[in-house]
């Protein structure tokens, strides 16, 4: 996630035109050498990584298992609103997002009222279930702009290579990432192949922010297609291995935001 930068360019910096309309070239190229810098830096700040609240969770396991099965679309296979939900780590989470972190999903339901009428259709029509938004949301907050240190950009926070190997087009003025319609098609064209992959979305959804070749050799080393066998285990970097709970734990919240006092 990213911080935007300012598009005005300080008084100092702005070339100065002579007398007869021709331009100061050693300015020009001090302005050019700072865009580059800025550029090249990619927003300021980076990802925050709190550690999940101590408070005691306020629903359990019933609750919650019940809250996200009645929402259940066609084609979520049994570990989506079954085992997985009923998980520690997922309820964790669920009071990390409504606690330490409640601005931030206050913030990110309230941009998720304005894109999800865009990005649920796009979910929809690649045979997705609408509740995967929550990627966007972990990911992001459904920043739409949203940059990270490591290179990744946009609500989605797609990867170069990634991004290209969906059919984005990435460029130095033209970057699909940032493209509400566009990184939603690309992203949901990623999850199909992911699922594909793996026939699992705790490992599909931990594939998309670790990378499948990370989840592949797991599952072939350790010999179990349980994700939180494989996380308990090691498999995982950190931010993998929180990544999958925050993302059942933010699609539960979206659930029913009334429920945990979000407006």
């Amino acid at each position: 996630m990213g911080c935007s930068q300012s598009s005005q360019i300080p008084d100092p910096l702005r070339p100065s035109l002579r007398t007869r309309g021709q331009v100061d070239k050693k300015r020009i190229c001090r302005l050019l050498a700072v865009c580059l810098l800025v550029a090249a830096v990619g927003g300021c700040g980076g990802r925050s990584r709190p550690r999940p609240s101590p408070y005691h969770s306020q629903h359990d396991n019933a609750e919650l298992m019940s809250l996200l099965s009645s929402r259940a679309p066609v084609g979520l296979d049994k570990r989506w609103g079954g085992e997985v939900i009923s998980r520690p780590e997922i309820e964790q989470f669920i009071r990390h997002y409504t606690s330490t972190r409640r601005k931030f999903m206050q913030q990110a339901l309230e941009r998720a009222r304005y894109y999800q009428p865009v990005i649920e259709p796009i979910l929809e029509k690649h045979g997705l279930p609408a509740e995967l938004s929550s990627v966007a949301l972990v990911e992001s907050g459904f920043n739409p702009i949203a940059e990270s240190p490591s290179g990744a950009v946009g609500m989605w926070q797609m990867m170069k290579r990634t991004a290209r190997s969906v059919g984005l087009s990435v460029g130095w003025f033209d970057d699909d990432r940032k493209d509400v319609e566009k990184s939603t098609e690309g992203a949901a064209r990623y999850l199909v192949q992911l699922y594909k992959m793996f026939d699992s979305w705790p490992l599909a959804i931990a594939a998309y922010n670790g990378g499948m070749t990370r989840v592949r050799n797991a599952v072939r080393d350790a010999g179990t297609r349980d994700f939180f066998v494989l996380a308990d285990r090691g498999y995982f970097r950190e931010e993998t291995k929180d990544f999958v709970p925050k993302v059942y734990a933010a699609m539960v919240i979206m659930g029913a935001p009334e429920r945990y006092g979000f407006d």
